[in-house]
C-alpha cells in the first residue's frame, strides 16, 4: 500500500502532483487542521468519483446523465438500468 501525504487544506506537498483539493473536499468534507495520509488506492478511487459527478455518467435507459457521489453505486451496466426501467415507471425514477 503506498501512502499519499495530504496537508492540512488537501493538497498534496509533492513536486508535480495534481490538485486534488475540490476532490478531496467532495468527499471527506470541509478541511481540517491538520495534516493527514490517504492510500493511493483511496486517492485514485475519489479522483475518479469526482471526474464522473462533475462530467456525468450516460444512462441510455434514462436519456440522461447522473451524477453520482464518491461511494456511491453507478448504475453503468445496462441491464440492471434496465430492468429498473421496465419496473418503474419514469415518474418514479426521478
Amino acid at each position: 500500500m503506498i501512502l499519499i501525504p495530504l496537508d492540512a487544506d488537501y493538497a498534496i506537498p509533492l513536486r508535480r502532483a495534481p490538485d486534488v483539493r475540490q476532490a478531496c473536499i467532495e468527499t471527506y468534507g470541509p478541511p481540517g487542521d491538520e495534516a493527514s495520509v490517504v492510500s493511493l488506492r483511496e486517492l485514485l478511487g475519489l479522483i475518479g468519483a469526482h471526474e464522473w459527478r462533475k462530467k456525468g455518467v450516460e444512462i441510455p435507459a434514462l436519456g440522461e446523465r447522473i451524477h453520482p457521489h464518491y461511494g456511491v453505486f453507478s448504475p453503468v451496466r445496462g441491464e440492471y438500468v434496465d430492468l429498473v426501467s421496465t419496473r418503474c415507471p419514469r415518474s418514479q425514477l426521478g
